[in-house]
């Protein structure tokens, strides 16, 4: 499911209807990273994770929502609180490529994926990087 901040309010009315549906938020929601503004999308996402356990999201998108010349230090908040807030076994990374060329490079991005998830376990970090897509998915 792509969604915006703006949409994040209404998505528990949605998801109500649906609790044996499993379904991905995408790119984190695509939070205003270019803004800085990381509340009320952060609050938001947090409402969303522990109402609805058949939700997941996919860490992803994130360097396309920031300004031109990103660096680690300006993801770092919103990559943290994704973690925080789904925690591994509830997050899914994701290249979003070809759109990720508009604003890095996939090799860029996973990099930076892998450092900023480096203080995890290897278990959470291997949720992350595919168990929790194959999982999802159900792929054997």
């Amino acid at each position: 499911m792509l969604v915006f901040p703006r949409h994040l309010p209404h998505l528990p009315n949605l998801f109500a209807g649906y609790p044996d549906l499993p379904i991905v938020i995408d790119h984190g929601a695509k939070p205003y990273i270019a803004r800085g503004e990381i509340e009320p999308w952060k609050t938001e996402m947090t409402a969303i994770a522990r109402d609805f356990p058949n939700v997941c999201c996919k860490l992803s998108g994130l360097a396309t929502e920031a300004a031109p010349g990103w660096t680690i230090e300006t993801l770092r908040p919103y990559v943290d609180a994704l973690v925080e807030i789904w925690g591994p076994k509830r997050l899914m990374w994701g290249s979003d490529w070809p759109v990720l060329n508009l604003a890095g490079d996939y090799e860029g991005w996973f990099n930076t994926a892998r450092k900023l998830t480096d203080h995890l376990s290897e278990a959470a970090r291997a949720d992350i990087f595919g168990n929790t897509a194959a999982r999802f998915y159900r792929l054997g």
